[in-house]
């Protein structure tokens, strides 16, 4: 939605390389290929939670999560 709100376009497609060449990113995926001068890579990932008394309560509001290899 805050994509949507700026005007930015969002494309929901399997992305087989990504690359930049100079001041724009190059996106290729199984529907064709996408020049942009920003990526946003949202993967999916599931967070790992602790399952400890006050996880929930305190999600967004102290606890939070993000996405490591």
């Amino acid at each position: 939605m805050q994509a949507d709100k700026y005007g930015l376009e969002v494309k929901l497609v399997e992305v087989t390389k990504v690359y930049a060449e100079e001041t724009r990113k190059i996106v290729e995926t199984k529907a064709g290929t996408y020049e942009a001068e920003a990526v946003i890579v949202a993967s999916g990932a599931d967070p790992q939670r602790l399952g400890i008394k006050g996880e929930e309560k305190f999600i967004g509001r102290g606890v939070s999560f993000c996405a490591y290899l």
